[in-house]
């Protein structure tokens, strides 16, 4: 079997070190994120990412596609929501767990340090009646779908409800966005 040369004592000790197990199963789990093929495109071009509607959220995603008489019918996949691969052991590594998004179980992603995944911008506007896309888990491709809601037209901003699970762990609260 193959093993790394700084790895072979642990094969000889008596007794396995887990903390040391653990330490090496985060560095590979890392190692892995980092070397992630490139995510799967949906109407990402068409996506972009500026200065949300919200005020305090800081950037928001948009869609603003060349032609603006088009539009995104409820039901579609808009973009995914994608990034490092963790379980709940490894995320306890984390310290930003702003982006984690629980996608099925034990699979949790995070796409934190990854900025080309646009999804990671999508706001909650805390007010159910502004969400127009929904997450969809997709766990068999380590990401949740971003559908469409309703009709999503040129220029407006991507809203989506984060749930009470996600706020209840949150330092600060978020703004209830009221549009002009």
């Amino acid at each position: 079997q193959e093993c790394h040369d700084e790895d072979r004592h642990m094969l000889t000790n008596d007794v396995d070190d887990l903390q040391e197990l653990s330490r090496k199963v985060l560095d590979v789990r890392k190692e892995m994120n980092k070397n992630l093929p490139l995510h799967e495109q949906a109407l990402d071009l068409s996506l972009v990412v500026k200065k949300s509607a919200i005020e305090g959220a800081g950037m928001g995603l948009y869609f603003m596609p060349q032609q603006q008489q088009s539009f995104i019918k409820s039901g579609s996949t808009i973009c995914y929501y994608t990034g490092w691969r963790h379980n709940f052991n490894s995320i306890k590594s984390v310290t930003d767990k702003s982006y984690v998004l629980c996608v099925h179980s034990d699979l949790l992603v995070d796409p934190g340090p990854l900025k080309e995944v646009k999804a990671r911008y999508i706001n909650d506007p805390l007010n159910t009646t502004l969400e127009n896309c929904k997450f969809e888990p997709q766990p068999e491709k380590y990401r949740c779908a971003v559908t469409a809601t309703k009709h999503i037209y040129y220029g407006e901003e991507l809203f989506v409800g984060y749930g009470d699970f996600y706020w209840s762990n949150q330092k600060q609260s978020g703004t209830i966005y009221h549009p002009a």
